[in-house]
């Protein structure tokens, strides 16, 4: 497995990203994108190592980039 600190996965994200991302846990019009970020958030809270292949982590920064709240092509760029 592919695994990395929790530090070096979130700076993987820009800082527009990972605003993007905080607002969207708070106040994201669809409540099921909302209740997602801010259950992933929460998971890399508790973390202490990203594995870069678990489903969870590449879902969740797949259905990111789904919807918007990173840039086409940056789930790929963010996972490598």
């Amino acid at each position: 497995f592919r695994s990395i600190q929790v530090q070096d996965f979130v700076d993987r994200f820009t800082v527009a990203e990972r605003e993007a991302l905080s607002d969207a846990a708070r106040s994201h019009p669809i409540p099921a994108v909302q209740i997602k970020i801010a259950a992933f958030n929460e998971y890399l809270r508790m973390a202490s190592v990203i594995s870069l292949d678990d489903s969870y982590i590449t879902t969740s920064v797949g259905q990111m980039e789904t919807v918007g709240l990173i840039g086409v092509g940056r789930a790929a760029e963010v996972l490598v």
